[in-house]
């Protein structure tokens, strides 16, 4: 009798475990599914406001804009989800990064370049996914200002290891056909006369 009685509690503790064992894997798997669905319906919102400033004859309302992005927004989260198994970053993150750099103004197609050459350079420099919006960041305020600054190029400098005033000289040289001073690039940048194309 005592050995059922022992054997009966061993079963009840392993049935008991299982059991949260699934509660836990179906929580999380609701968690991702919820995650997804967030992701996406933020995307879609900001890629139909890239498409509806892309049409600027106001004939394409909000909801039809949307209705269209569906599929593209879901082959982005799908690509980055295939990017995140391949990197150190998970989708969560590059999803963020990307609905940070389409609020600055990238369009879809070049926030996602940008977020991919972002992930390239913190997985190749060892930085962690916050590194991905802090690079972005100042990007982003270089393109929405439509010229460089000093501070933005610091920012870089600070956020991702990035030779920001190095590569600037060198573009600057490779553009205008003359060797460039770090003194006359900072002058430049000062003067307010650096794009953010050349940036």
């Amino acid at each position: 009798l005592q050995a059922i009685s022992t054997v009966g509690t061993a079963v009840y503790h392993v049935i008991r475990q299982m059991s949260q064992a699934f509660q836990t894997f179906f929580s999380n798997g609701y968690e991702a599914a919820a995650s997804m669905e967030k992701d996406q319906r933020s995307l879609n919102i900001l890629s139909a406001g890239d498409l509806m400033r892309q049409q600027a004859d106001g004939a394409l309302s909000l909801n039809d804009a949307v209705t269209q992005t569906v599929g593209v927004t879901q082959e982005l989260l799908d690509r980055y989800q295939r990017f995140a198994f391949q990197s150190p970053f998970s989708r969560e993150q590059l999803t963020s990064a990307q609905q940070l750099a389409q609020s600055l103004g990238f369009t879809t197609a070049e926030a996602e370049e940008l977020v991919i050459a972002t992930a390239d350079w913190a997985t190749a420099n060892g930085l962690s996914g916050d590194a991905i919006k802090s690079l972005i960041l100042p990007l982003g305020q270089i393109n929405s200002l439509t010229k460089a600054n000093t501070v933005d190029m610091k920012q870089l400098i600070t956020a991702g290891n990035v030779p920001a005033f190095e590569l600037l000289r060198q573009e600057l040289e490779r553009l205008s056909g003359t060797q460039m001073s770090m003194t006359e690039v900072q002058a430049l940048l000062s003067a307010g006369m650096v794009s953010s194309d050349v940036a």
